[in-house]
């Protein structure tokens, strides 16, 4: 898990959808009510490296087309990827709960 100074900084530029480091990005289909989805009943998907105190931290998240999403922050990049592959290509609020992303 990410440091708390490093957790701050992320917050703020994910607030402002901001990252220095964008390593993926993608549209994926969702089942479920993102309040709204982007467009085509999707979920936009994100991994990022982004800055920390003293070591590097990686996002990932994924976001409806406003305010609601589910993120996880880590230090461990080998972890990081590892929860990246296993989001399903159908993405719903359970599945990324069952990979320790939590609601934002």
């Amino acid at each position: 898990m990410a440091n708390p100074f490093c957790i701050k900084e992320i917050k703020k530029r994910i607030k402002n959808r901001k990252f220095d480091g964008i390593i993926a990005e993608e549209l994926r289909p969702t089942t479920d009510e993102w309040y709204p989805c982007c467009k085509g009943h999707t979920v936009r998907v994100k991994f990022a490296e982004v800055p920390g105190q003293k070591k590097r931290c990686w996002v990932i998240c994924a976001w409806g087309d406003d305010d609601l999403g589910y993120e996880i922050f880590l230090e461990d990049k080998t972890e990081a990827k590892r929860i990246w592959n296993a989001i399903p290509h159908v993405v719903t609020h359970e599945s990324l709960e069952k990979l320790g992303l939590r609601r934002a």
